[in-house]
């Protein structure tokens, strides 16, 4: 097992009621007792910022949409057992000043915080033939949940931050860990004080999904 260390907060939340630009947050975990850090073990999974992997079509009435994958243990299915998926076309949105990503979901109370993924999949296909993989988007987390419907059999709405620049963060470039929100809290986490001296920066920069 690994014991956390630390947690670092977007506090700057910005936007207004339920929802918020930067309603995220990261944690750094000591490695092991093999010197393995948990990633090591479970493997990566990249990121990504400014609407990744969505695109506009009229055949979704030009709304930024993309394929999205969302997680939780929510508490009315399986008391919170059990991790559920939802898997479904998700839309970027302005909800009360606040830049959100919505997707149809009945995953209530419990699923805070459960990873937004785009162009997820669980493992290659084996192909027979002539079958070749075609040229596939990168796995990346895009968002956490944030907000939605408490009632399951209320429509169904299920809200994210965007991973993005906006007012509170607008650079283009955190550190080398990309733009806007998760990019500013990745560099202040990765270049914290570690204890017994360096910093708590992570070995693996290269994660970062560069499809903004």
């Amino acid at each position: 097992m690994q014991a956390p260390r630390g947690r670092e907060l977007l506090t700057n939340s910005g936007g207004s009621g339920a929802a918020r630009n930067n309603d995220l947050a990261v944690i750094d975990l000591a490695k092991n007792t093999h010197n393995q850090f948990i990633g090591d073990i479970t493997g990566y999974m990249g990121y990504g910022w400014n609407n990744c992997s969505f695109v506009s079509s009229p055949k979704t009435g030009n709304l930024q949409t993309a394929a999205v994958s969302t997680f939780g243990y929510p508490y009315l299915l399986d008391s919170g057992a059990i991790m559920q998926r939802t898997d479904g076309p998700t839309y970027t949105t302005v909800v009360g000043g606040a830049w959100q990503l919505w997707q149809g979901s009945d995953l209530t109370s419990g699923s805070s915080g459960g990873r937004w993924i785009v162009n997820f999949k669980s493992r290659d296909p084996l192909r027979e033939g002539d079958a070749v993989a075609g040229t596939a988007s990168k796995l990346a987390v895009i968002g956490v949940t944030s907000w939605g419907t408490s009632d399951p059999n209320a429509p169904k709405d299920n809200y994210s931050s965007q991973f993005r620049q906006n007012a509170q963060y607008p650079n283009a470039n955190y550190g080398g860990y990309g733009a806007g929100n998760i990019a500013s809290l990745l560099n202040t986490l990765c270049n914290r004080r570690a204890p017994g001296g360096g910093t708590v920066r992570t070995p693996r920069k290269d994660i970062a999904t560069r499809c903004s």
